[in-house]
């Protein structure tokens, strides 16, 4: 049966929240929101640095940053495509959106998934607010809508042609806590930490639907900035991203609607203040999606495989 994913996602491509103190705000995340691939950051999307600095000499309104996005897992022959913008307001409250693409026909046999995304995040405590080793505090929700109709087969008693999974539109809560240690604390290169909880129904980050039933899967990041080498211009950066394993109940099948935890490792070259680019390896779990259709259940692994992004702060 190809019904269980024709079009799954990994929750998360891995980008480094990038070490301010080098390269500047978090990146434009595949989910809408600002930080790195798989997980949320306390930061702001491109903040107003001096007053005057924001859109169109505004102290008010920061300027957009964008980021495009291309996932490969060739070991479940899944693709994913997003665009995804944010811009803040008072260097505290920031939006976002994503549109995404999500492509798994050639494991399932069905067509691709539009994922879609509206975020909204509020920075409740600045970094150094008060004290220069105080974290950067954010919460955040993260609204999600997936056209992903799979269907469960018309010969189950009862339930045939009806929806598989309970829902195709949720939300995600979110916190984090960031901070960066540098000359703060006399190190010869920044490095940031970024640690949070997410409240979630979605099952493999939402592209394939919702549950009934709230988990609270953890999420951890760090990352270093680096000087790049003397034949490039800028600066890089090196990172992981960890996102903890969810359990969201049970499709209308009875089977769990599990997603595995996930990692990334990246690196980042940010040739101009507004330009970066990033290349990383993503892991989803040892398994792919045919060991999961061939079972008979939802697939909760993809594999592994890399993620490309280039983006940029107008």
């Amino acid at each position: 049966m190809s019904l269980i994913t024709r079009c799954l996602v990994t929750g998360g491509i891995g980008m480094l929240a990038s070490a301010p103190a080098l390269a500047g705000p978090p990146l434009s995340n595949i989910e809408g929101v600002s930080g790195g691939g798989l997980n949320a950051t306390a930061e702001i999307a491109n903040p107003i640095a001096k007053p005057g600095e924001g859109l169109n000499g505004s102290s008010v309104v920061g300027i957009p940053q964008v980021g495009v996005w291309y996932v490969n897992l060739p070991d479940s022959n899944l693709t994913w495509t997003a665009l995804s913008a944010q811009m803040s307001f008072f260097n505290r409250f920031e939006v976002g959106f994503s549109q995404s693409n999500v492509d798994a026909s050639k494991a399932t046999g069905a067509g691709s998934v539009t994922f879609t995304t509206i975020t909204a995040k509020l920075q409740v405590i600045k970094p150094g607010q008060f004290g220069a080793l105080t974290p950067a505090f954010a919460v955040g929700y993260i609204n999600k809508n997936t056209d992903n109709a799979t269907m469960i087969p018309s010969f189950v008693p009862g339930i045939g042609g009806t929806r598989l999974y309970p829902d195709d539109s949720g939300g995600d809560y979110y916190a984090a806590l960031t901070e960066t240690f540098y000359k703060n604390v006399g190190l010869p290169l920044p490095i940031s930490l970024n640690v949070g909880m997410r409240r979630t129904k979605a099952y493999l980050m939402g592209v394939e639907g919702f549950g009934q039933k709230w988990d609270n899967p953890y999420f951890a990041s760090i990352a270093i900035g680096l000087p790049a080498p003397k034949f490039m211009s800028g600066h890089m950066a090196l990172g992981a991203e960890y996102a903890d394993s969810s359990n969201v109940g049970y499709d209308r099948l009875g089977r769990p609607m599990k997603t595995s935890r996930m990692y990334d490792i990246t690196l980042a070259w940010l040739p101009t203040p507004k330009v970066t680019f990033v290349a990383a390896y993503l892991n989803t779990g040892s398994k792919n999606i045919y060991d999961g259709l061939k079972a008979g259940q939802n697939p909760s692994q993809l594999g592994s495989g890399f993620v490309l992004t280039a983006q940029y702060q107008f």
